[in-house]
């Protein structure tokens, strides 16, 4: 049920029950309605503005996420997005058009007219996209509808007066009668010469009151005098009397004052005081008691009244406010008959005001101009000299020569300017070459000509390509969401707008400026660069001469010949010659042109109504009854018309949008046509020409003439419409014998070449037709019209609003039920045909008996029945099969169609069989693989004569043997199972084997279709690529039935994968080189194999170095070799230093690079070798040094003793050092920790100097041991050790920890510090030097390099 708007809008603020905190809440048409009577001011459209701009801002920021969406597989996602972006188009379109109907400034006009004019384009581009998804010139949106609490009535985007098309103001004069220029005197003269006519009128019919009422006067008297008889007598002339508190009274006034005491206080007067009080009645307690009562009594029963009375006038007001809510009632609604012309003359009004805007916008610029030119233009010119002499100077000096001058044809020096010219060195590069010859530059211009066309036949192919792999997505029914929105030209115009918007007014405070006036800087700015652009091509022409002078000069010094500069200037351009129309009025004015065919009946004067008077209702279910393929199975409401109507409206507005050039609306009589047509004309403001044959044959002499007048008056007062009722009469195929008075067939040969054919796409003009029987035209009918629309027919909702609409306007109460009742009755009619009913039903007579005589339903229903024409009715709804289940009927349906084709079905009967049929089977639910073949069992015992349906939703299969489905993969198999062979996805679903008897039994298989894994990576190719530290996300999205579940693994050559994560997508952040690899994402869901995906993640860092010693020892005579290994995905380049100085290689140098293991071999060491030397890596992201030292000096010691000491007092220490020459001195300290649990102090260190003979493991490793004794016993030690040779001291060794026991061993060994090393004797084999040997074998891996 329809609710009307603007209704509740008028009762909420009557009554104050319902506020709306935000403005952005409130429907569309109710902002509309309500700036329709009040004027925005600037504050509110500067804060529309603003919030307008955020929403652009918003969806923008929509749009540019849509633009990186893969095409979506479901069509019903891509049906949602465009349905959603619509919707959002719908509400900006309508923001902006009010913005930019009150906006005055010139320079921000320019902004907002862009935005409105790219957003209505892409409004009507995402239309077209739903027009082509739903199969239909209707679309049903209501799921984005609701999601933004609108509804379709909301969708309606014409706004007249803003989309109104601005005549010039002289046409537009003509057409208001010359009320645009007029002044509020005027205006009141013009409105009581048409108020003339209305005064006449009160005055008859209170001349005709004042005698009828003297009539019944004069025979009441003659019935009774006495009692009818008035006297009427002259009234008194009333005195009024005044008085000014300051003025005494001219005229003594006697006073009595009622309250007053005249008994005196005397003892005389006593008595009578007395007197008095005795005269009065006593009244005991018990009597003022009950007289109290009395009263509260009386009280209470006149509040409990009052309180009934005002609690049930509050219900009353609530129970009608949700009755018009509910759109049960309506208001009755007065509007001001000259409201519309109203709006539209104050628009034009502003239109003045844009005018004179504009006009001082205009002067202002060339003022500016003017005093530009006067002021700066010497200093610019020399400005401009300067430049090109200093240009002429540097060229001089750098090559010796001039560089040439530019061609005026390529902008001149401006070239200089944004250097596009040959540098010096290009030019001096230049000179020594010959010059090309004309055969040359011939080749070189066809080489690039060919190269240029080839880049355009690589782009054409790739675009073919594009739309080739677009149009095998639509053909499947895939929608390329992101192509649409980035090839958009509207999108980007806006984009582009919002963008250049916001630098421009990014310092300027739009709201300082209620003036409207313009920016001055701008246009200063502007000038400048076009006054610089001018003069820089006058100062091009007199520098020409001094550049050729001083070349002459040049080659007079380098005794060259000189030949001057050839000068190309641009050719001018070619005016095309238009070839002139005859114009057989050019000696006539437009105005007695346009009052010729006013005065001839061509030009009629139309009542204004608005689309709110086309009563309709919209459908409001078809969103809800889509079939399988998402398409709609409902046809459309009569209410649906309204917005096609109004898109072919749009181009005739201000703005740049494809419109069609002629429309034809088809329908039954009554059915609304010609009051569409006058919709149209009165929200256009259109001139509206009826071409109907009854105009037209009278100028059939002069048929040339009349329609270059009437074109000539189209094209000079548009937007016009031209008007042809019946236009199907124009291409009859037999003119009836009453027609050819008329000559139907006159204009139509005339309509293609002399009225389409000059309609230009700009042009607001548009052919409008109506016709009942277009089947009794020719094939030229359909030709002459673009666009043809059938007005659907009259629904239950549509009549619903015509009874309730209508019948308030002359019916102030009427039950609620009976609007429904004859809605439902008289829903056949049209709606013309209810509305003569109500007109005629309620004439003035019955009106006036509306009083003393209540209106009864069943007169409509007996206007109707008293006609000679047949009544029709509604369907009878209590036929027989309507009292069976529609799957019955369908069944009857069938099975007759059999019956029909072969005879062998029979009907059933409607008696039962003896027998009752019963389901030998059992419902059951069903799981199969997608692609395989699934058998559904029905089993009927005694099935008899009756026929068993198969059937999917309300899709029926097959009717007993009968397969009615077209899919070839459905089949009856044994008795009467269902074999559906391929199943697919769409095939899930409820099956029921239905019994076609009297208790309608069915027996139900649910099918559930299992569809392996299915993996689709983001991004398709499978390849990332991300730089060191961002956050990476790897997604993968994975269908199938059930839903699959995702499992992320990180692949490793030699640990296997790694399990990560079980989410469709994997978040790493702060990447770095050893998140580089491979990953994959598998999907499972226990339906055949599990499927997987490998994504190559590449990390770009700058590089990282690492190396194989920080530490090098060396000596010389020996070789060495320093390891730097670099890790990254980008190549790098290695370079080595010593001591900061660059490293080339040498005879004793050699830099050998192996995959990412980069060496530096120094044979023959020296002295001068040893340093601090550094590898540094460079790739395109970053640069990374690492340091190596090489010394001589001994390398640190490394301890190899164990931890544990074998004994209780000593402690044998062992540890090793690197080093080639011998070593000189050995140096040991160690010391004592004293400990416990929550406390540590160390010792006083113990110093040793020790001569060093150690056991050398190899050619630069020596292996040294050293007994501690005298320790104590359970206790812990620290030792370090430090060595020296010829190069000095090496580092501190790290600190050694070692304990000893708290009993001894078994076997006491006291082992004490013996060395023998010599060149000629061996090492005596002592215990000792076993365990040496031993720790030498083992450990030498370990230490030696």
């Amino acid at each position: 049920m329809q609710i009307h708007l603007i209704d509740l809008f008028y009762l909420v603020y009557k009554y104050k029950k319902i506020q709306y905190t935000h403005t952005h809440i409130l429907p569309q048409r109710i902002f509309v309605q309500f700036n329709k009577i009040t004027m925005m001011s600037f504050d509110l459209n500067h804060k529309l503005w603003v919030s307008t701009r955020k929403d652009i801002g918003q969806l923008i920021k929509k749009q540019n996420r849509l633009k990186k969406l893969e095409p979506p597989e479901e069509k019903a996602i891509s049906f949602k997005i465009f349905s959603e972006l619509y919707v959002l188009y719908v509400e900006l379109v309508n923001k902006l058009s009010f913005i930019y109907h009150n906006t005055f400034q010139v320079q921000k006009r320019a902004v907002v007219r862009v935005l409105v004019e790219s957003a209505t384009q892409q409004l009507m581009r995402l239309k077209e996209e739903l027009k082509g998804m739903e199969l239909s010139e209707y679309v049903y949106i209501d799921k984005a509808l609701v999601a933004r609490k609108l509804t379709p009535r909301d969708l309606i985007i014409w706004r007249s007066p803003q989309f109104l098309y601005r005549r010039p103001l002289d046409a537009q004069n003509i057409v208001a009668d010359n009320k645009l220029y007029m002044n509020d005197m005027e205006k009141e003269e013009k409105a009581a010469q048409d108020w003339v006519k209305v005064a006449e009128a009160v005055t008859l019919i209170q001349a005709h009151e004042r005698a009828r009422r003297a009539r019944v006067y004069k025979s009441n008297i003659k019935f009774d005098k006495n009692k009818f008889l008035k006297v009427i007598q002259r009234k008194k002339i009333n005195y009024k009397f005044t008085f000014k508190p300051d003025q005494a009274m001219s005229i003594p006034v006697k006073r009595t004052v009622f309250s007053a005491d005249f008994l005196k206080d005397f003892e005389s007067c006593e008595n009578l005081r007395a007197k008095m009080e005795v005269l009065e009645p006593s009244i005991d307690d018990d009597e003022l008691e009950r007289q109290n009562k009395r009263r509260d009594a009386a009280a209470r029963k006149i509040q409990a009244l009052w309180r009934g009375y005002r609690a049930r006038k509050i219900v009353k007001i609530r129970r009608r406010f949700k009755e018009e809510l509910y759109g049960m009632k309506k208001l009755r609604k007065l509007k001001r008959p000259d409201c519309a012309a109203n709006s539209v003359l104050e628009m034009y009004k502003k239109e003045m005001l844009k005018k004179k805007l504009d006009e001082e916008y205009v002067q202002l610029i060339t003022d500016e101009r003017t005093r530009i030119l006067q002021m700066r233009t010497p200093w610019m010119m020399e400005d401009i000299s300067d430049h090109i002499r200093h240009w002429f100077q540097d060229f001089y000096e750098k090559t010796g020569n001039f560089h040439p001058y530019p061609d005026p044809v390529k902008t001149g020096t401006i070239l200089v300017v944004i250097d596009e010219t040959m540098t010096p060195l290009e030019f001096q590069e230049t000179l020594g070459k010959k010059p090309m010859t004309k055969a040359e530059r011939q080749k070189l211009a066809e080489k690039k000509k060919a190269e240029k066309q080839k880049l355009k036949d690589k782009i054409r192919k790739q675009k073919m390509k594009d739309a080739k792999r677009r149009k095998k997505l639509k053909d499947a029914g895939i929608i390329d969401v992101a192509y649409e929105i980035t090839s958009s030209k509207a999108i980007a115009n806006i984009e582009e707008t919002m963008k250049q918007f916001s630098l421009d007014w990014r310092n300027i405070d739009e709201y300082l400026n209620k003036n409207h006036d313009p920016i001055k800087d701008w246009i200063t700015e502007e000038e400048l660069a076009k006054i610089h652009q001018e003069l820089r091509g006058l100062v091009d022409e007199y520098m020409r001469v001094e550049y050729e002078l001083l070349r002459e000069a040049l080659a007079k010094d380098t005794k060259t010949k000189y030949k001057a500069q050839k000068v190309r200037k641009a050719k001018p351009k070619k005016e095309k010659k238009k070839k002139k129309v005859k114009d057989m009025t050019a000696d006539r004015t437009l105005e007695s042109l346009y009052q010729e065919l006013k005065d001839e009946g061509i030009i009629e004067d139309v009542s204004h109504k608005d689309f709110d008077e086309f009563i309709t209702d919209f459908n409001f279910v078809a969103d809800d009854t889509r079939d399988e393929d998402g398409l709609t199975t409902l046809g459309p409401a009569k209410g649906d018309i309204k917005m096609i109507i109004q898109e072919s409206m749009l181009g005739m507005g201000e703005f740049d949008i494809e419109k069609p050039k002629s429309i034809l609306l088809i329908g039954p009589l009554n059915s609304g046509k010609r009051l569409i047509c006058n919709i149209i004309a009165s929200e256009l403001d259109a001139v509206f020409i009826n071409l109907s044959p009854e105009k037209v044959f009278k100028f059939a002499d002069r048929m040339k003439y009349f329609l270059h007048v009437v074109m000539k008056v189209a094209k000079a007062f548009q937007p016009a419409i031209l008007y042809i009722e019946e236009a199907h009469r124009l291409f009859l195929k037999k003119v009836s014998p009453e027609l050819k008075e008329i000559n139907p067939g006159l204009l139509g040969p005339s309509i293609s070449k002399a009225i389409l054919k000059t309609i230009k796409k700009s042009d607001k003009i548009v052919l409008l037709g109506t016709s009942n029987m277009p089947w009794s035209a020719k094939g030229k009918f359909k030709k002459a019209f673009q666009k043809v629309l059938l007005i659907p027919k009259c629904d239950y909702g549509t009549s619903f609003l015509l009874w309730l609409e209508l019948m308030t306007e002359n019916v102030e109460d009427m039950e609620e039920y009976a609007y429904s009742a004859l809605a439902r009755v008289l829903q056949a009619y049209n709606s013309g045909e209810i509305a003569q009913n109500i007109s005629q039903t309620l004439d003035v007579s019955r009106r006036m008996r509306l009083r003393n005589e209540a209106i009864d339903p069943n007169e409509f229903l007996e206007y109707f029945l008293s006609k000679n024409e047949e009544p029709t009715f509604p369907p009878d709804q209590k036929s027989y099969y309507s009292r069976r289940s529609y799957w019955q009927f369908a069944l009857y349906f069938f099975a007759l169609a059999v019956y029909c084709i072969d005879g062998s079905f029979i009907l059933p009967e409607n008696d039962s069989p003896t027998t009752a049929p019963k389901f030998l089977s059992r419902g059951h639910l069903y799981k199969v693989i997608v692609g395989e073949t699934i058998e559904l069992p029905c089993k009927v015992q005694n099935l008899g004569s009756f026929v068993l349906l198969w059937r999917k939703g309300s899709s029926v299969l097959t009717a007993g043997h009968l397969k009615i489905s077209r899919d070839q993969r459905f089949k009856i198999v044994g008795d009467y199972n269902l074999q559906i062979n391929g199943v697919k996805t769409q095939d899930a679903g409820d099956y029921i084997c239905q019994l076609g008897d009297q208790e309608n039994r069915d027996q139900v298989h649910t099918v559930e279709i299992l569809v392996p894994p299915t993996l689709r990576a983001l991004p398709h190719n499978g390849q990332v690529t991300a730089r060191k530290g961002s956050t990476v996300t790897l997604e993968c999205k994975a269908s199938g039935n059930p839903v699959p579940t995702i499992f992320w693994f990180k692949k490793d050559v030699f640990s296997g994968p790694t399990h990560l994560s079980d989410s469709s997508t994997l978040i790493l952040e702060n990447v770095d080189r050893h998140h580089a690899g491979t990953y994959q994402c598998s999907a499972d869901n226990g339906v055949k194999e599990r499927v997987s995906m490998d994504i190559q993640l590449t990390i770009l860092s700058p590089p990282e170095i690492t190396v194989e010693k920080s530490w090098v020892h060396a000596a010389e005579g020996y070789d060495v070799e320093l390891v730097c290994i670099v890790h990254g995905d980008v190549s790098s380049e290695m370079l080595w230093y010593q001591n900061s100085f660059l490293l080339d290689p040498t005879d004793r140098r050699s830099m050998y690079p192996r995959d990412d293991r980069y060496s530096l071999i120094i044979r023959n060491f020296q002295p001068t070798d040893f340093g601090n030397y550094s590898c540094v890596a460079d790739n395109a992201l970053g640069r990374t040094k690492k340091y190596i030292e090489v010394s001589g000096r001994p390398g640190p010691a490394d301890f190899i003793s164990p931890a544990l000491s074998g004994f209780l007092d000593h402690y044998n220490l062992t540890w090793a050092i690197e080093s080639v020459p011998p070593l000189d001195e050995i140096k040991l300290l160690y010391r004592r920790l004293l400990m416990n649990e929550t406390y540590q102090h160390p010792g006083k260190w113990h110093e040793y100097h020790i001569k060093p003979t150690p056991i050398r493991t190899d050619g630069s490793h020596y292996l040294m041991s050293y007994v501690v004794k005298n320790l104590e016993h359970n206790a812990v030690y620290e030792a370090i050790v430090q060595a020296k040779n010829k190069y000095g001291w090496n580092e501190i060794s790290d600190i050694h920890q070692f304990y000893t026991r708290n009993h001894d061993l078994l076997l006491d060994i006291d082992m004490e510090y013996k060395m023998g090393v010599s060149s000629n004797n061996r090492i005596v084999p002592t215990i000792c030097g076993i365990i040496l040997c031993i720790f030498a074998l083992v450990f030498n891996p370990i230490i030696s390099i």
